[in-house]
């Protein structure tokens, strides 16, 4: 995703994009109440949905420095800006 389109996103986009991370995040909750993961697949997945939620803070207010972008990013998205 382009980080210039990501800050200018409809509402529309950006709601659903926050309403599919509290869906997944809901979801994971459950299954880690229930008792069925692991302790590294639980941290791992936490770390991965907290990441992503402040990726997505981060491109909803346009703060993100160009230095991190192309990390945060896909990795084809990192190599065409290299």
């Amino acid at each position: 995703m382009d980080p210039d389109s990501a800050a200018h996103s409809s509402p529309a986009d950006r709601f659903f994009e926050f309403a599919l991370l509290g869906l997944l995040a809901s979801g994971f909750l459950a299954v880690v109440g229930s008792g069925f993961l692991d302790t590294p697949t639980t941290v791992i997945t936490a770390a991965a949905l907290i990441v992503r939620a402040l990726i997505s803070l981060a491109a909803r207010s346009g703060n993100q420095p160009e230095s991190v972008v192309p990390w945060l990013d896909s990795p084809a998205a990192a190599s065409r800006s290299a």
